[in-house]
């Protein structure tokens, strides 16, 4: 996906002040990603053996994460 279509989640998650969200894309017959769903709550099995994330500076990062972890250590931090 390019730049401009991994912004607009970013954006939102920022300005809804969420932690963490789950997006679902489909590409249309030209090959441009559209958004069909957009969840503050998702199934985290499904992400065990993802091998990098997008941080919220779109920042690639590769290798293994746990955002269970995360959602806990930011619940505790607040």
């Amino acid at each position: 996906m390019n730049d401009g279509s991994r912004k607009k989640p970013i954006k939102n998650v920022l300005i809804m002040s969420m932690n963490i969200m789950a997006y679902v894309f489909v590409f249309n017959p030209n090959k441009n990603p559209l958004n069909i769903e957009i969840n503050d709550g998702f199934d985290h099995e499904s992400y065990w053996n993802c091998s990098s994330y997008w941080d919220k500076d779109l920042n690639w990062h590769e290798g293994k994460f746990n955002q269970v972890e995360w959602i806990l250590e930011e619940y505790i931090k607040d």
